[in-house]
């Protein structure tokens, strides 16, 4: 999902949007699945099969840990399939400037996930109670051919964030991980 179609979605208020987007790529999914049976490849297609069934799982995740959310946020999560909520602590306070941000944040990584082929980026949202502080770290599959590329790209985008938003609020970090999915595909 671009960036402009999110924010002109969020800004109307326009649930159709965000849902055809959202339809759109789970659409995609389906249509590689087909494709690879046609050229007789049933193990890309098993794998597009569980690449789909990991990002609805964490759209499962973000459903069940943050019900209290605002609908911009479970809007992102649905129309970023190249970034998926691994870990979330269960929240019902949500700050406006936590929203914001995770939505930047995610929309960013996913563009930058989906232009480079390094794909997926895994994401673990934390919330500190004590200083009312949220953390989110994105994880890039390490060994993949442009996954430096990717983290250097998203480090300089988070640092960007920090200098133009209120960085007590949230803390960001971007790291090399192991691959969570067992998928590190390079599309």
């Amino acid at each position: 999902m671009r960036r402009a179609d999110l924010e002109s979605a969020y800004e109307q208020g326009s649930a159709k949007d965000a849902f055809r987007v959202h339809r759109h790529d789970v659409q995609n999914f389906l249509q590689l699945v087909r494709a690879y049976l046609q050229l007789d490849r049933p193990e890309r297609a098993l794998s597009t099969v569980m690449d789909l069934s990991n990002w609805l799982t964490s759209l499962s995740l973000v459903q069940s840990k943050w019900e209290f959310a605002p609908s911009i946020v479970l809007w992102t999560a649905a129309q970023c399939p190249h970034v998926r909520l691994i870990r979330a602590e269960y929240m019902t306070d949500w700050r406006r400037s936590w929203s914001k941000s995770l939505c930047e944040v995610w929309t960013f990584a996913n563009e930058q996930a989906a232009a480079s082929g390094v794909s997926p980026l895994s994401l673990e949202v934390s919330m500190n109670e004590v200083d009312s502080t949220l953390s989110l770290t994105i994880g890039i599959p390490s060994g993949l051919q442009r996954a430096d590329e990717v983290l250097a790209q998203i480090t300089a985008y988070i640092d960007r964030h920090k200098r133009t938003h209120n960085a007590k609020e949230v803390a960001i970090g971007c790291a090399l991980v192991p691959d969570p999915f067992g998928t590190g595909s390079e599309a």
